[in-house]
C-alpha cells in the first residue's frame, strides 16, 4: 500500500515587522531617514513614502538551547547596522506549516505505516516538490506572497490533466512522468523502487523535482517525530 504525504503552507497573511524591537527608537544622527538608532543598535529599514518598515527584527532572543521552555529573554544587541531590509527566509507561516505538519500528518504517517507494516508490504513516500504550479484562475484564488511548499492536494496535476492548474514546468514534467510510473508498476506488481516501510523505519522516499530530487530521506527524523510522539 502506498501512501502520501505532504509539506503543509499555511495561508495566513502575516506581514513584515514594521516597527523596532524596543521602545527606544531614535533617527539616526547621520540623517538617513531609513535608520533608526534603539538600545539595541541601529536597524536599517526601507522607506516608500511616508511608510517606514524594518522587517525580521528579533523581539526575544531565540528559544534554543538552555532557553527552551523558559520565559522569553531580550534579544541581543548588535554593533554596526543590522539589516532590516529584507524579509527572513523562515518566514513565521512556513514555520506554523512545519509545525502543524511534523506535530500531526507526518507523526500520523509513521504511525500508520508501523502499523500497515506489520501485516502488509507498505511503502512510505513525501512529495515534496516545493514550487507547485498555483490555480490557473489567479482572479479567483490570488497567489499568496508567500512559499505554499508542496500543499495538500497540490500533488494531483503530477498524476491527472487538470486545467485548474497553471502548467507544468519541464522539470515538473519529468517528475510528473516518474510518479505516473511508479504508480503504475505499484498497480501491476505491488511494489516500489525503494525499501518497504518497516516496524522500525518509515524508508521514505521522497519525490520533488530536478536532478537529485528522488531519493530516501530520514523521514521520522527530519519532521522530529521523536520528539511530537514524547508528548502523547
Amino acid at each position: 500500500m502506498l501512501k502520501r504525504t505532504a509539506h503543509m503552507a499555511v495561508t495566513l497573511g502575516l506581514t513584515a515587522a514594521t516597527v523596532a524591537a524596543t521602545g527606544t527608537v531614535a533617527a539616526a544622527e547621520h540623517g538617513d531617514n531609513s535608520v533608526v538608532r534603539t538600545d539595541k543598535g541601529a536597524v536599517r529599514g526601507t522607506t516608500t513614502g511616508p511608510v517606514r518598515a524594518f522587517r525580521g527584527i528579533p523581539y526575544a532572543a531565540a528559544p534554543t538551547g538552555d532557553r527552551r521552555w523558559t520565559p522569553p529573554a531580550p534579544a541581543a544587541g548588535c554593533s554596526g547596522v543590522r539589516d532590516a531590509t529584507r524579509r527572513l527566509r523562515r518566514q513565521p507561516g512556513l514555520a506554523l506549516g512545519a509545525v502543524l505538519t511534523d506535530a500531526d500528518q507526518a507523526r500520523r504517517t509513521v504511525d500508520t505505516g508501523r502499523t500497515l507494516a506489520r501485516g502488509v508490504r507498505t511503502y512510505t513516500y513525501e512529495f515534496a516538490d516545493h514550487e507547485t504550479p498555483w490555480y490557473a484562475d489567479a482572479a479567483t484564488y490570488p497567489k499568496p506572497s508567500f512559499p505554499m511548499g508542496a500543499t495538500h492536494t497540490f500533488e494531483l496535476p503530477y498524476l491527472f490533466e487538470l486545467t485548474e492548474f497553471d502548467p507544468l514546468t519541464e522539470p515538473q514534467q519529468a517528475l510528473s512522468d516518474t510518479m505516473i510510473r511508479i504508480w503504475s508498476n505499484f498497480a501491476r506488481t505491488g511494489k516500489a523502487p525503494w525499501k518497504p516501510t518497516t516496524t522500525a523505519s518509515p524508508n521514505a522516499q521522497s519525490l520533488a523535482s530536478g536532478p537529485d530530487g528522488v531519493h530516501p530521506v530520514d523521514f521520522a527524523k527530519d519532521h522530529q517525530y521523536d520528539f511530537w510522539k514524547s508528548l502523547d
